[in-house]
């Protein structure tokens, strides 16, 4: 009776709890080494993957290695176009392609994603276990950004999502929370050089400044302005504009009919991955269901830690505005970014449940965080998507096999997806029919088209020694052209199997006297 008194007196105490020291004892062990769980993830789960870069990935690859090899910021040579949206990228693989030969820029990419992958999962313990006051929230919440399978597949795919989403979250932890101009309002200038859609991200981040002290928040962004001007006024000078022309054209190129980007943002939520899921109740529901939780436990974050506010709250905001856009939001490298501000969201509606005991939050949270990896996992095992497939990678490269012995470097070569194809013929010059690199091609782009097709004028008008296509661009007009027919004969083709469906890969050589 005594014993019993006294232990409801001390909360401390744990006689009558065997169950709770033994994990209090591992808790204090361990300690030391929980922030670097998740960077044992992603070194377990990701560095010891293989490389798969997305065509796109190859675009800023030639960039890096033409600016490596000294004939400046271009795609084809004597161009000045700003095609890639990821100007810093580029500089980071073109300056190790300078140092360890331009062969090496493919992989470089890969090892740059696993450092700032590495350094993401330690940064996003740090600022969980700020958020929510607890070393086991902060591990699963490290643990669910390391071994998400959607994350994983972007994450080797050679883009630069992985080193924005550090730059983001950087940029928010020495400005919001450690409260350092200079460093903070560094990261945030080079965010935006990685990709011009940081400002979503930074405009909540500023805005909470500028409400909790003004001049700090006026501070930051002057210095972020001063930061990105010297580039802005150079990509003026050489390129006519510091935007990206690939911005300009994927909004030409990819004219959908309404909702379509909501479309693949539902299948998103719903499912943690993407694919063209048909639309059932379910998945109005799961996705409803989802949208839900981010919203509410972004509201909850507001209430409870303000300073996160502009974290949790990126998620929503980018995807309400790329809803509005009808962004082409089949690119899964889109969505990398905000997966940080998902996971704080969802794990802000479970831990700030009006439930005292923790215990049953803890366990609550970890079971949605393993739902969130196990039905994602499913998914992509069973029914593989396109736009995580690399099929059309693996066909492009042995299109390529075949150009590098039949092709001579003179020779323009058209081509709708131009990064395998311009990476391994790094001496033609690339005609690319949607306009990322090749401004004269967006007036003849289609006025609507959700895939965009080789207009036939584009062809007749330019006549390129070969061209290099999916048969889903070249039905719509081109196939159906007797003028192309004449003009053009088939040298080679091999079928390509994305998510079930078949179609073939053609190359196209212009009907003339020569013929290798």
């Amino acid at each position: 009776m005594i014993l019993a008194r006294l232990h409801r007196r001390d909360p401390t105490s744990t006689l009558g709890q065997p169950h709770i020291m033994p994990i209090r004892r591992a808790l204090t062990t361990f300690r030391p080494s929980l922030p670097l769980m998740g960077v044992a993830a992603v070194l377990l789960l990701q560095a010891t993957r293989q490389p798969s870069p997305f065509d796109d990935a190859f675009i800023t690859f030639r960039y890096a290695r033409n600016i490596a090899a000294g004939s400046g910021f271009v795609y084809n040579l004597n161009q000045p176009v700003l095609g890639t949206t990821t100007p810093l990228f580029s500089a980071v693989l073109a300056s190790i392609g300078a140092l360890l030969g331009p062969n090496v820029i493919p992989h470089a990419a890969f090892v740059v994603s696993i450092v700032a992958d590495c350094i993401s999962a330690w940064l996003i313990f740090r600022l969980a276990r700020s958020a929510f006051a607890d070393d086991r929230v902060a591990l699963l919440l490290s643990l669910a950004f390391a071994l998400s399978p959607f994350r994983l597949s972007v994450a080797i795919g050679g883009m630069e999502a992985s080193l924005f989403t550090l730059l983001l979250l950087l940029a928010f932890e020495r400005l919001v929370i450690a409260r350092t101009l200079i460093s903070g309002s560094l990261f945030a200038a080079l965010a935006i050089l990685t990709r011009p859609d940081a400002l979503i991200a930074l405009t909540p981040l500023f805005a909470y400044l500028f409400l909790r002290d003004r001049r700090f928040a006026l501070g930051a962004i002057a210095l972020v302005t001063a930061l990105v001007l010297p580039w802005t006024a150079w990509a003026t000078f050489n390129f006519g504009s510091p935007l990206p022309h690939s911005i300009a054209a994927k909004a030409s190129a990819y004219q959908s009919s309404p909702g379509f980007a909501a479309y693949f943002i539902s299948a998103f939520l719903a499912t943690g991955t993407l694919a063209q899921y048909t639309v059932t109740p379910l998945l109005l529901i799961t996705s409803f269901a989802s949208l839900s939780v981010v919203v509410t436990g972004t509201i909850l974050m507001a209430r409870r830690r303000p300073e996160f506010i502009s974290l949790v709250s990126y998620a929503p905001l980018f995807l309400a505005l790329m809803a509005l856009a009808n962004a082409p939001m089949f690119f899964p490298w889109y969505y990398y970014p905000i997966l940080p501000s998902l996971i704080f969201a969802a794990a802000a509606l479970v831990w700030f449940l009006p439930i005292r005991s923790r215990a049953p939050r803890l366990g609550l949270l970890a079971l949605t965080i393993v739902g969130t990896l196990l039905i994602p996992t499913y998914l992509m095992q069973s029914s593989p998507s396109w736009p995580l497939s690399r099929e059309r990678e693996i066909a492009y490269h042995d299109a390529c096999r075949f150009l590098q012995t039949y092709s001579r470097p003179d020779e323009v070569v058209l081509a709708p997806d131009i990064g395998v194809i311009g990476w391994c013929l790094p001496d033609n010059e690339m005609l690319d029919p949607i306009g990322l690199v090749s401004p004269g091609a967006m007036p003849y782009l289609p006025p609507r088209s959700q895939a965009p097709a080789i207009p036939s004028e584009l062809v007749l008008d330019s006549r390129p020694e070969l061209i290099v296509a999916l048969e889903q661009y070249l039905i719509p007009f081109l196939a159906r052209s007797p003028e192309f027919a004449t003009a053009y004969h088939e040298v080679w083709s091999r079928p390509v199997t994305i998510a079930g469906h078949t179609q073939q890969l053609h190359i196209y050589r212009q009907s003339d006297p020569y013929d290798p």
